[in-house]
């Protein structure tokens, strides 16, 4: 706008200026599998550094959204498949909203074996023996007597089992090895039998009497 003077009248003129918000942008470069059973930090970043949220766009099924303590989230593997993701910042007064999206593979646990080192098929009364087994995925062995725990006394040390028999009968061991975040939970049993000792007769003596004598 101008007053003018004595020369020229006074003027004004309108213009219109647009403020726009700035655009921001996610980054998300991390991990895309994770077993079932487990959680998976997510860690998409907005240049914006505001904070991302995350919704599931397909393969509900396979997983879930949790969020921590801290309020960070995590995807949580419940049964193998493919699942997508979207991770959103809906903008604030400064910014424009923006997103992206992601792909992740739940994998189903591998199956962990238990092998026996040593163990026994018979046993006798007062014998001992020593039973082991160990996992193909490298877990603690821990052992039980699941049938004639009161035939045997027993002691474990560095994995492996020190049985000794007290009485005769069947006895069950079973060796069990907990789960981890990639392999599930095992178990193996094995049974044998503990018999009564054998005894023998000794018969060392004279083999002939007169008659009306005794021996």
């Amino acid at each position: 706008h101008s007053e003018g003077d004595s020369t020229h009248l006074a003027a004004s003129d309108t213009c219109v200026v647009t403020i726009k918000k700035k655009q921001q942008s996610l980054s998300w470069s991390q991990e895309t599998s994770v077993y079932v059973g487990s959680s998976l930090p997510l860690s998409a970043t907005a240049s914006s550094g505001n904070k991302v949220i995350y919704e599931i766009r397909s393969g509900s099924e396979y997983g879930e959204i949790i969020a921590d303590s801290t309020g960070s989230y995590l995807l949580h593997g419940t049964h193998p498949g493919e699942i997508t993701l979207v991770a959103r910042q809906s903008g604030d007064s400064i910014y424009e909203g923006a997103e992206m999206s992601k792909s992740f593979s739940i994998l189903a646990l591998e199956q962990q074996t238990l092998s026996w080192m040593q163990k026994a098929d018979t046993m006798v009364i007062g014998d001992s023996i020593v039973v082991e087994a160990v996992s193909s995925a490298t877990l603690p062995i821990t052992y039980t007597i699941t049938k004639g725990a009161e035939l045997v006394r027993t002691s474990v040390a560095e994995g492996r089992m020190s049985v000794v028999a007290l009485g005769s009968g069947i006895v069950e061991v079973t060796a069990q090895s907990g789960s981890d975040y990639m392999h599930s939970a095992a178990t193996s049993s094995f049974s044998f039998t503990i018999k009564k000792k054998q005894q023998r007769l000794s018969w060392s003596q004279e083999t002939s009497v007169y008659v009306g004598s005794s021996l």
